[in-house]
């Protein structure tokens, strides 16, 4: 797992093989879902460098499945991220991993606390 610090938002990838991936401009997230697949990625929607509707996009055209967040959901255009599943921040770690496995399934334990 690696994780960079900087001023952008949080991207990260899920494998159910493995933990989370972390990513933070989108070129990041590119190169991370070029390398493996991923059966999630969670993107913030407001990016400092893009919109990240466009890694759920990436996930979506690759076989994954992607969750997009924001605490500015009510302003995203049509309020929709365009079939992928969105969450508004803040998010509870309970909400989650209840999105999480809506989206995947149970995760293997000790992969989310």
């Amino acid at each position: 797992m690696s994780l960079h610090s900087g001023n952008y938002g949080l991207m990260s990838c899920v494998s159910m093989a493995d933990a989370v991936d972390l990513a933070g401009p989108l070129s990041e997230a590119q190169d991370c879902l070029g390398a493996r697949a991923y059966d999630l990625a969670i993107a913030d929607w407001r990016l400092p460098d893009g919109d990240g509707r466009v890694v759920a996009d990436w996930a979506a055209a690759l076989g994954g499945k992607a969750l997009v967040t924001s605490g500015y959901l009510p302003h995203m255009p049509g309020g929709v991220a365009l079939g992928h599943e969105t969450a508004m921040k803040p998010l509870r770690l309970s909400d989650l991993v209840a999105a999480v496995e809506g989206l995947i399934g149970k995760v293997a334990r000790g992969l989310v606390a």
